[in-house]
């Protein structure tokens, strides 16, 4: 009987995702009771609301920096903020960010005009600085990138993208961001 039961078992089929989500929350009644609402510490990012005026530059290109808009709005009831980057030449950025109190992580997801779409994360905000890292397709090629994000006052910061290459991180490009003043 015994050995009937442990074979029945072990033809059973693996759970779903489904299955394993209702799992989790079962396990853990305060996380079900926060999901769908946001994170406390989304309210560290609350700064970035707003029209913000961006200069960028691609390392190691000649000529003058390229300028665009970023609008940061919350959305999906606060849980994350949407940063929609346009720029004259036409280049598009989608992005969201929000905190994942499952995984006790930032999670920094981008699209972009040129079917570009990708996720990383990071650990916390620290002395106005996030670091953000992940594995990265861009136009099917991969790469490891990293995207630093520092706050340099209430209506200035930058981010600046690098990518790890041989144990060496090598920065691409960099954007300075200030708040377009309220009309």
């Amino acid at each position: 009987m015994i050995v009937g039961l442990a074979l029945l078992l072990a033809a059973a089929d693996p759970p779903t995702i489904y299955q394993r989500v209702e799992q989790r929350l079962a396990a853990d009644p305060a996380a079900a009771a926060a999901l769908g609402r946001p994170a406390p510490q989304m309210r560290e990012m609350d700064w970035l609301v707003g029209t913000w005026d961006v200069t960028a530059q691609v390392e190691g290109r000649s000529g003058p920096p390229e300028t665009g808009t970023s609008v940061v709005t919350p959305v999906l009831g606060g849980t994350w903020l949407e940063i929609s980057d346009t720029y004259p030449s036409g280049t598009q950025d989608l992005g969201y960010v929000g905190y994942s109190a499952m995984e006790g992580r930032w999670v920094n997801v981008v699209f972009d005009s040129l079917m570009n779409a990708n996720r990383s994360t990071a650990p916390a905000w620290e002395n106005g600085r996030i670091v953000f890292e992940g594995d990265y397709l861009i136009l099917g090629l991969p790469a490891h990138l990293r995207q630093i994000v520092e706050r340099s006052g209430a209506d200035d910061y930058s981010v600046t993208n690098e990518e790890r290459i041989e144990g060496q991180w090598h920065r691409l490009d960099s954007y300075h961001y200030r708040r377009r003043p309220a009309r």
